[in-house]
């Protein structure tokens, strides 16, 4: 018995002495390449403006980004028969990592929120427990981060956590808007935010420059998802499908403003279907937490996006219908939104108006959604250093539709950007 495992631990000895003589023959062919250094090209070093300091290896395998953006926003209130208010603040600061690795089609994106509004709590109540730092949730200041895989034109994948795919404003990053903020009928009421999940998707279906499309599960508890936010574990997922016509072919329709000013019109069409099962929220991703029912949602929107020689109009509309286990009324609503700005020729002046609304489906019985709310305002814009460095100021009144217009409230706004 001893002479059989003397002979064992030669053989093994023998194999890790040729393993070690024959260096790394055991290894795939590819992984000394793939795990080398990668000298950087010197003469790729470079800032581009809005996408910050980029670096990129000699081969082109690797690529960074860094990118700052900071808001810096006045806003003063005033209602009727209230004292007026106003503040000065930073809206967003933001930190963005981007670019490739191990290959042009391997993408990545990481981006933080510092800015002291986006610091946030919320004391969750887990297994009626009482509220302590046990059971406590901080939103951190991760925004986005994932991966993204484009070998294959028609299937795209996309995997981590980000704005899904649902609703066009939304999408259209916070920096790059006419006005100073999202519309709040609209997007405020009707948004699934961001989630952590994967989806497939194309920019370029059938390489024909007309066709786009999303399809996604995600986990359905919205962004920074933990063990300790409520529904984590249970068995609901949010499911979404979008797709996109572009009958004029592909332009910049992720972005508000015709700052190209191209003659030839650009259009893009898009509609979404999005169902959350277990919603975690009165609103699906956002609004109250839900601890002692079962909602699920259904979400419908489409949008159009038109530009052309400095005009640019964006339209949106919305719906969410919902079911409760226990019948209970959930938050049925339907919304729209339009914006429309003009860009004056010749110069960096843009005129944008925006009018949205919301309402009710069903009566006050069959719906907990509110009566419904009214936005109308415009404002001005001038374009620096297109939406890079801009100034931007507006004005609206957004009022309840029960109280009416005369008890509604006047928003002052005035913004500078800087993304460098």
């Amino acid at each position: 018995m001893l002479s059989h495992k003397v002979t064992l631990f030669s053989v093994l000895g023998l194999l890790c002495a040729s393993a070690a003589v024959a260096d790394d023959t055991l290894a795939p062919e590819w992984d000394a390449e793939r795990m080398s250094k990668r000298p950087v090209d010197a003469e790729s070093g470079q800032f581009v403006p809005g996408k910050g300091l980029e670096f990129t290896s000699k081969d082109g395998d690797f690529k960074l980004q860094t990118r700052l953006r900071a808001q810096y926003l006045y806003q003063g209130t005033m209602a009727a028969d209230e004292d007026a208010e106003h503040y000065f603040m930073i809206r967003r600061a933001r930190l963005q990592f981007s670019g490739n690795m191990w290959g042009k089609k391997n993408k990545f994106k990481a981006e933080f929120a510092v800015s002291p509004r986006d610091d946030s709590f919320e004391g969750v109540d887990l297994n009626g427990d009482d509220i302590d730092d046990a059971n406590l949730v901080q939103t951190t200041p991760l925004l986005d981060w994932y991966q993204e895989f484009t070998h294959i034109r028609d299937l795209n994948v996309r995997i981590g956590q980000y704005k899904v795919p649902y609703s066009r404003q939304r999408v259209i990053s916070s920096g790059n808007l006419q006005l100073v903020d999202r519309s709040v009928t609209g997007n405020a009421e009707f948004t699934l935010d961001r989630d952590l999940g994967i989806d497939i998707r194309s920019k370029d279906l059938f390489g024909l420059d007309l066709l786009k499309y999303y399809a996604g599960v995600y986990i359905g508890e919205g962004r920074n998802t933990s063990n300790k936010t409520i529904g984590a574990g249970d068995q609901g997922l949010m499911y979404i499908a979008r797709v996109e016509i572009l009958p004029l072919g592909s332009f910049k329709d992720y972005s508000e403003a015709d700052l190209a000013r191209s003659t030839e019109a650009g259009l893009s069409i898009g509609a979404a279907y999005a169902y959350i099962d277990e919603a975690p929220k009165t609103r699906g991703i956002l609004g109250s937490t839900i601890t002692d029912d079962v909602w699920s949602y259904h979400n419908m929107t489409g949008d159009l996006m038109l530009k052309v020689a400095g005009f640019s109009l964006l339209s949106e509309v919305f719906m969410r219908q919902g079911e409760a286990e226990s019948g209970a009324a959930t938050s049925d609503g339907w919304g729209a939104m339009g914006q429309a700005g003009y860009l004056l020729p010749h110069t960096a002046l843009e005129i944008t108006g925006r009018y949205g609304m919301n309402r009710r489906i069903g009566t006050e019985t069959e719906s907990s959604f509110d009566e419904g709310l009214n936005e109308a305002g415009g404002g001005i814009g001038y374009y620096f250093a297109h939406h890079n460095l801009k100034l931007q100021s507006d004005v609206f009144r957004i009022w309840d539709e029960t109280d009416g217009q005369e008890a509604g409230e006047t928003m002052l706004r005035a913004q500078l950007q800087a993304a460098f």
